[in-house]
């Protein structure tokens, strides 16, 4: 019993020094240990745990956790972030900003994260508050790409088009290889110029890095929304020919069942689907994928049975069923 106690204690030790030196994921593998043995856990750790969770994107489970801490400690301005964080991020946006807005009433002045808040406020339509707190976020934190990115993005939906390009300008300087910004500045460009704009912009980001996967699925999906079928099977089979990590293939496989949807093939789309789950058994961690215009035009274009082929493979991409 001894030997056990003094390996808890070493154990609590280790996990608190990773966390401490903001080592996420050696953190939660300890406290997962910990946790999963059944040992008790003070709030502290707790705390330490939940954080760690949502930093690993298992914002599932670092809800529940927080949820326990919050049912013995009613006030936690550590917690109420983490539970605005991991809401937001599986869409929960009303219960995020409840979260948020408690902080708020406890310290008017807080910043931590706060184009977030803005983030969250644009995704309830809430745009002059969302406005207001997105310049106050880039003027704390000017080189923070995210708050930029997504800050252009909230401008392009609200048809402010030319501040909304000077900050798509600005992110993709300071971030110029996230395929999410150039994403999203092909869709602006498709929007505001037409298809060829945007195919032209992917064109030329394919020569600055052939290999980068992402490109050619983003691509594809422009592709498909543009009804260019033919355009998406050369975009998906170029990205199919390079190495990519386990996430990226089952990515790639969702977005070929899409394109058997397309093409009304229904047997390669079942092989596709099948795949798919094969894929995302053997993978745990949250995707995070941006499919805001490829939902739209699906809900929008196509046959309630394609709906529902879309909807089943979209479960599996995100639940993993």
């Amino acid at each position: 019993k001894v030997l056990r106690m003094q390996k808890y204690s070493e154990d609590l030790t280790l996990a608190h020094e990773y966390y401490r030196e903001q080592d996420y994921k050696n953190c939660l593998k300890v406290y997962d240990i910990l946790f999963h043995k059944g040992e008790q856990l003070s709030i502290g750790n707790l705390k330490e745990y939940a954080i760690s969770l949502q930093k690993n994107m298992r914002y599932f489970e670092s809800i529940e956790i927080a949820r326990k801490i919050l049912d013995k400690k009613r006030v936690d301005i550590d917690i109420f972030l983490n539970m605005c964080i991991c809401l937001g991020k599986i869409g929960k946006y009303s219960d995020a900003l409840e979260y948020y807005n408690k902080i708020l009433k406890i310290n008017k002045n807080y910043n931590i994260q706060i184009g977030y808040y803005a983030y969250l406020l644009g995704q309830v339509g809430k745009n002059e508050m969302a406005d207001f707190y997105y310049k106050i976020a880039i003027d704390i934190e000017p080189d923070n790409a995210w708050y930029i990115s997504h800050y252009a993005f909230f401008l392009q939906r609200i048809k402010e088009y030319s501040r909304s390009e000077y900050y798509y300008k600005v992110a993709l300087n300071k971030d110029k290889n996230n395929s999410w910004v150039s994403k999203r500045y092909a869709y602006f460009l498709k929007e505001l110029k037409g298809k060829e704009k945007a195919y032209s912009y992917y064109e030329q980001l394919f020569v600055e890095n052939p290999y980068n996967y992402n490109y050619y699925i983003n691509a594809a999906e422009l592709a498909f929304i543009s009804n260019d079928i033919e355009k998406s099977l050369r975009y998906l089979e170029k990205a199919n020919s390079i190495n990519k990590p386990k996430v990226m293939e089952i990515i790639l496989r969702f977005y070929w069942a899409i394109y058997y949807i397309l093409s009304d093939d229904l047997k390669d789309f079942e092989k596709e689907a099948l795949a798919l789950k094969s894929l995302r058994r053997q993978y745990t961690e949250f995707i995070h994928r941006d499919l805001t215009d490829l939902s739209f035009y699906i809900s929008n274009n196509l046959s309630e049975i394609k709906k529902q082929k879309y909807e089943y493979i979209s479960s599996i991409l995100y639940k993993g069923e």
